[in-house]
């Protein structure tokens, strides 16, 4: 899950730069702590969700909520 700040005032294309530095940095990270996991995403499609936050504290309501979703096994 990426969670783009509007309130950081990015432009669209900032915005996508932003995303896909993360989402390259997590998949770094997850091929070492949690191979099992990176191959599942990769067969089941590779999903990403992207929604809006208003503001640094809606980061860190969404972080658990993404946290609790159910993971394949």
């Amino acid at each position: 899950m990426l969670v783009v700040r509007t309130d950081l005032g990015m432009g669209k294309g900032k915005a996508a730069a932003q995303c896909c530095h993360a989402c390259l940095a997590a998949y770094v990270e997850s091929t070492q702590r949690n191979p099992q996991a990176v191959e599942a995403w990769e067969e089941g499609g590779q999903a990403k969700v992207t929604l809006k936050g208003e503001s640094e504290e809606e980061l860190y309501v969404a972080r658990p909520r993404a946290a609790s979703v159910s993971r394949p096994s």
